[in-house]
């Protein structure tokens, strides 16, 4: 029975090293960005994307709606 929890324990282990790693790896692409006022109070994604584009585009970064993946308030 100990062997059998160990090889468990062995195996949870290894499952959590992967999700930390998938983890670490998908929020080097995040961006927070605070301080813009909502659109509305049921902002959709579209809006959300919008306003980032528009943001982005009069600090001259060239960002196109394909260069976001999820945006949510």
């Amino acid at each position: 029975m100990s062997c059998r929890l160990r090889d468990i324990e062995e195996k949870l282990n290894k499952i959590d090293e992967a999700f930390e790693a998938v983890t670490r790896h998908s929020n080097q692409y995040n961006l927070k960005i605070i301080g813009v006022p909502k659109a509305n109070t049921k902002e959709s994604a579209k809006e959300t994307v919008d306003i980032c584009l528009n943001l982005f585009n009069k600090i001259g970064a060239e960002v196109s709606p394909y260069d976001i993946g999820i945006a949510h308030e």
